[in-house]
């Protein structure tokens, strides 16, 4: 029997970030589909999907960058992210600044 292609599945890069909220920053893992870049993927439908799903997350105080909490799954309230950095890939031979 023939393997059908999923309609609704749709291809993800895994990229980890360090967000920053009020009160936290967190470190963990956000999915974007191939090509698409963050700032569409942050600032698309907020008022209908108003949460970013973050994995493997570690929250830290912002007050005293103790680790708060650690998640498999975390969804982030895109209205109170301040900042968010996407860890830069580093290539074999490539040096880290």
């Amino acid at each position: 029997m023939e393997e059908r292609a999923n309609p609704l599945k749709i291809e993800k890069d895994q990229k980890k970030v360090l967000i920053y909220t009020p009160t936290f920053k967190i470190i963990g893992y956000i999915h974007l589909p191939t090509n698409a870049r963050l700032t569409d993927t942050l600032n698309f439908a907020v008022d209908k999907n108003p949460f970013i799903p973050v994995t493997k997350a570690h929250g830290y105080s912002m007050e005293d960058n103790k680790l708060c909490f650690v998640a498999d799954f975390l969804s982030v309230n895109k209205r109170r992210i301040d900042l968010v950095l996407i860890e830069p890939e580093v290539k074999s031979g490539d040096e880290q600044i």
